[in-house]
């Protein structure tokens, strides 16, 4: 798995060696989260996706705006079983075995942050933490992915990354919810979809830049002719 990711991580670096920059990123005009540098961005199975990979981490956030039909309606009584639900449904696409859960707010907002270990792709990072957090009808997912042995190596980069995540849209207007007692076990397939989404979408994101490398080597051997 090590060699794998050392790979991915050489190709991400050779593209983004000349962006120094932090990126503030819009969340679906609710909220906003700071990368290190300019992330990508892709659609994956409904959800939108944006990440970025350093040289010791993939950090990724995906937003899902959830159907009027199937909008998970809940209260503050019900929501924190969304989370669970939506927890479960995450960790089991990722084969992963939950470390720790800890609630968080913002703003009075309330979300759930986790720590993982996943074991579905041994192409990917071992070590995950992820943020979920409902505002209207959009669950927003915050993802941080590393090696195991890299969890002290990146914890200022990972809290920078997580905390960096700000309510933008006007909090007085914003719900996490209506009463609907039976509609919160959707959860579980929200949350096995953003966890296919994360995935998929770091194996898109590798195919793009693999085909953007080729095709700037075949203009460079033009050039040279």
């Amino acid at each position: 798995m090590k060699k794998n990711f050392c790979t991915i991580l050489l190709l991400f670096s050779v593209l983004q060696l000349f962006a120094q920059n932090p990126q503030k990123q819009n969340l679906a005009g609710l909220a906003t989260i700071t990368f290190p540098q300019k992330p990508i961005t892709l659609d994956t199975l409904g959800h939108s996706m944006t990440q970025f990979i350093d040289s010791v981490a993939i950090y990724s956030t995906v937003t899902r705006k959830l159907d009027a039909d199937k909008l998970l309606q809940v209260n503050g009584s019900t929501l924190p079983e969304f989370y669970d639900n939506t927890i479960n449904g995450f960790l089991d696409a990722a084969q992963g075995k939950l470390i720790s859960k800890n609630p968080f707010e913002i703003d009075g907002l309330k979300g759930i942050e986790i720590e993982f270990i996943a074991s579905s792709n041994p192409n990917l990072p071992d070590l995950r933490f992820a943020r979920f957090i409902l505002l209207d009808n959009t669950l927003i997912t915050v993802n941080f992915m590393t090696l195991s042995e890299n969890k002290l190596a990146t914890q200022t980069a990972r809290t920078q990354f997580l905390n960096s995540l700000t309510i933008t849209a006007d909090k007085t207007s914003l719900t996490q919810g209506v009463d609907h007692p039976a509609a919160y076990a959707i959860g579980s397939i929200i949350g096995k979809l953003a966890a296919w989404a994360i995935i998929l979408g770091v194996i898109a994101g590798v195919v793009l830049l693999i085909r953007r490398i080729t095709t700037k080597k075949k203009r460079t051997n033009k050039t040279e002719f």
